[in-house]
């Protein structure tokens, strides 16, 4: 099975991409439409014609431009008629590797000079007048670059291959007042070179040299912007076409960082437009998510993956667009990690016959969290439980929760974030409900727990939630005390209660007999279980004061006997493990009918949260 749709670069076009055509079944995103368009407009321009592909970091610019110019190694691959247009491919990634800002966008334009001059050879056209231009091209780069290297920190020798090339040319090196009429000497030899490509066409039809370049969103933008600018000034010439994958934040970034932000807020759109002349959005709202999805599940061997396609790809497309988005090369990543988990997973021997497609669709959530939120998952993997997915919903919680602020400090809309996080916890809490009562019981988290421990994401394994386990002590302690209240106060009230339900209400164990409840990051209290006190309910605050708020609760017209059981420690309580002034009057609540008293202890519960976030 072939892997390519899984790398990071855009998918490999190999035929001619015309009506019919096999390969157009590789075009998941429905880009075809749109490239067929501007292939259209790119060979009936007229030109000088500067074309902008814009989107931001992996949108599909570079998969645009492969459709247009095809492979390489074969020349009529692309929708571009080769017959008409000269296709130059640049890369600026490799150059900037190697050279400094200085240096780089002469050294670009050095290398397209030489590539054009290749193409011109290739196709037969290397005669006198071609050589001529093009020997004149290279000397008057040759000669600028000289000059500005002359004091340059980075010897021959750190410099790419295009400028060490240079330096062979005999050239001599011109004066600073000589620069500008060294290079405006220089776009007319280029303007020759491209002559003899476009004057060689008999049909009279209008042959151009199209430069596709990419990568400008890969290198400092700054850099970005003096390369746009070279080209623009040097390049631009009769018979040209360039086609930049660019994002217009990346411009606006450069124009910034050289010019000041005073001067790109008042002038950026507009040197934005000068150098591009049609702008064209990446049509990132029209990709057809669930197809891309469908082929890339399958490649990538994702578990499950004919289900998958067959009944989920609605819930995966909306996991991923509320998380990664509908970036294509970000949807990849997700695959490539799906893929890599896999052969971990057979590493270890641990892929088990048993992941569902249920699991599979959690799985992909959680690939999809960690690499949208990497802190938000590092929250999450912190304490795994039912109680944190529920607790990420409340927009308040994410904001409080200090190793979440790098995250919102990085991002440009903090409550898109929020809505976005909160919107991805509610789709996987709605498929992990099965009862659908808008809660998670232990059973229907553990799934979640499953997929953490066999994707290997943790060794942790699954255990008993801090509070189900307490429960259980209590319930054991109860039995053997024969008190029989106690046991049904934990099933009939308790189990029902705020204390138990609320995913705000963190159980922290402290040792075997004892757990502490946190509250907003703070001590609410403590359950104590031990043989001769099956359950005690220890409270943070004064007796009297959650009294005063229990009333306030209640409100003023409630029965004045339900706001009496919080009581002060009597005789031995006082040693008692745990934390917390108040005690939970379980003898004299019991004498309610149940509901009241689920009631009561609720209002004691709320009383005691407001008291301990104030």
């Amino acid at each position: 099975m072939s892997y390519n749709l899984l790398q990071e670069k855009p998918l490999s076009i190999t035929s001619a991409l015309r009506q019919g055509d096999t390969q157009r079944e590789l075009d998941r995103l429905d880009l075809l439409p749109y490239a067929e368009a501007l292939a259209e407009y790119i060979e009936t321009t007229d030109t000088p014609m500067t074309v902008g592909l814009q989107g931001d970091w992996g949108s599909g610019k570079t998969s645009m431009l492969n459709m247009l110019r095809g492979d390489e190694q074969n020349p009529t691959s692309g929708l571009l008629d080769s017959q008409k247009c000269l296709i130059i491919n640049f890369e600026t990634w490799s150059y900037a590797q190697f050279n400094d800002r200085k240096s780089l966008p002469m050294a670009c334009l050095f290398a397209l000079t030489e590539k054009l001059g290749e193409a011109i050879k290739v196709k037969g056209l290397g005669g006198e007048e071609a050589q001529g231009a093009f020997e004149k091209a290279r000397g008057k780069l040759s000669a600028v670059l000289k000059k500005s290297l002359e004091n340059a920190s980075v010897g021959v020798m750190g410099l790419s291959i295009p400028v060490g090339e240079a330096f062979k040319e005999e050239a001599t090196v011109p004066s600073p007042d000589d620069l500008s009429k060294q290079m405006m000497e220089f776009r007319a030899n280029f303007s020759e070179l491209v002559g003899v490509w476009v004057k060689s066409d008999k049909k009279k039809d209008g042959r151009r040299v199209v430069v596709c370049v990419d990568d400008l969103d890969r290198i400092q933008p700054v850099v970005a912007l003096e390369l746009l600018e070279s080209i623009k000034n040097f390049l631009d010439v009769d018979g040209c076409v360039f086609v930049l994958a660019v994002d217009y934040e990346v411009v606006q970034q450069g124009m910034k960082e050289k010019l000041g932000v005073d001067i790109q807020k008042t002038s950026g759109k507009s040197f934005f437009d000068k150098i591009i002349q049609l702008p064209f959005n990446m049509p990132k709202s029209s990709y057809n998510i669930q197809s891309y999805l469908s082929e890339l599940i399958e490649v990538a061997a994702f578990p499950q993956a004919k289900t998958l396609k067959n009944n989920d790809l609605p819930f995966l497309e909306e996991i991923t667009l509320c998380s990664i988005g509908g970036n294509p090369r970000s949807i990849k990543r997700v695959m490539n990690y799906a893929r890599l988990l896999n052969i971990i997973r057979d590493k270890n021997k641990s892929r088990e016959n048993t992941f569902t497609s249920r699991d599979s669709k959690i799985l992909y959530s959680l690939i999809c969290l960690q690499i949208a939120w990497p802190e938000v998952f590092a929250h999450f993997m912190a304490e795994p439980t039912s109680e944190t997915i529920q607790n990420l919903e409340n927009w308040e919680y994410l904001e409080r929760t200090p190793e979440l602020k790098p995250l919102f400090d990085r991002t440009h809309d903090v409550e898109k974030l929020k809505n976005d996080v909160s919107t991805f916890i509610d789709t996987l809490f709605s498929m992990i409900d099965e009862d659908g009562d808008g809660l998670l019981t232990a059973a229907e988290f553990a799934p979640v727990q499953k997929v953490l421990s066999m994707a290997k994401f943790t060794n942790v394994q699954i255990s008993e939630r801090p509070r189900d386990a307490f429960l259980a002590l209590a319930n054991s302690n109860a039995k053997k005390a024969n008190g029989s209240t106690t046991e049904r106060f934990l099933q009939n009230v308790f189990e029902r209660s705020k204390l138990y339900l609320s995913s705000e209400i963190k159980y922290r164990p402290a040792g075997k007999r004892y757990v502490t409840l946190v509250y907003k990051r703070k001590q609410l209290g403590s359950l104590i279980s031990l043989s001769k006190y099956p359950l005690v309910i220890r409270l943070n605050g004064h007796p009297d004061a959650i009294y005063k708020e229990v009333k306030s609760v209640l409100g003023e017209s409630s029965d004045e006997a339900l706001v009496q059981y919080i009581r002060d420690f009597e005789s031995e309580e006082g040693n008692l493990a745990g934390f917390g002034d108040a005690i939970v009057d379980l003898a004299k609540l019991s004498n309610l009918d149940e509901n009241e008293q689920l009631r009561c202890f609720n209002a004691i519960i709320t009383a005691t949260e407001r008291l301990t976030a104030r």
